[in-house]
């Protein structure tokens, strides 16, 4: 289901400490938002984290994953002599929020968090221009790592309304194969007078190594040309 006119609204977010009282995330958390002072070289997403600004939070075992509407982390955390919630490591990686929202699919078996998102770079006539990150969180670790980063060209054939403005990319959906051990990611965007398009995007996993295999969708306003389509790492 497209969630094309989704709303995102901001929260408080309370926590049960460690003693079991119930505290705001301000409090029982501030050791691990003080890494986050002045991510991305400025302070929007503290004051955000500080601010009831949270649209979204999850718990996988003894990590949390934050996000507002500037960005989002993931973070280990460990209990100190005192009781005390602290970050398992001092390194930090923010997300910064680009085009779309992230998605995660979270592996049980490995203890990982994969994680992707959508930058727009361009739209020409019949072109279509963005870059595909795909992150990796260890759960073991608290580190995260930049598993893939592809610029990905999509050519149009017989496209209309897709000139001279910026379409709308709803934020994708990360699902994985167990059997093929296959990745993929799907999200949708409209043209200027919004009629539908969806990419279908499949990245494989090899060695550790991820890369995109296949590249197909269903575009109603013009015809997807794979063989010009074409897409490189620039990691």
């Amino acid at each position: 289901m497209s969630v094309y006119n989704e709303d995102e609204s901001g929260g408080k977010l309370w926590l049960r400490d460690c003693i079991g009282n119930i505290e705001t995330a301000n409090n029982v958390l501030s050791s691990i938002y003080v890494k986050y002072t002045n991510a991305n070289n400025n302070d929007l997403f503290y004051k955000q984290l500080t601010s009831n600004n949270i649209t979204k939070f999850d718990v996988f075992y003894d990590c949390i994953f934050l996000e507002t509407e500037a960005g989002c982390f993931f973070e280990k955390i460990v209990i100190d002599e005192n009781n005390h919630l602290n970050p398992h490591t001092k390194n930090f990686f923010f997300n910064n929020r680009k085009t779309t929202k992230i998605d995660y699919f979270f592996d049980e078996t490995k203890n990982i968090v994969c994680f992707v998102d959508i930058e727009l770079l361009s739209v020409s006539n019949n072109y279509f221009t963005f870059i595909l990150r795909l992150n990796e969180f260890n759960c073991e670790t608290g580190l995260t790592s930049v598993k893939l980063k592809e610029r990905v060209e999509i050519k149009f054939k017989l496209v209309s309304y897709w000139d001279n403005f910026t379409p709308k990319i709803e934020s994708p959906k990360l699902t994985y194969n167990p059997d093929s051990k296959n990745f993929n990611v799907s999200f949708i965007f409209k043209n200027s007078i919004k009629q539908f398009g969806l990419l279908s995007i499949g990245i494989k996993n090899l060695n550790d190594e991820y890369s995109i295999f296949r590249i197909d969708g269903l575009v109603q306003f013009a015809i997807l040309d794979s063989t010009n389509s074409r897409h490189y790492s620039i990691l």
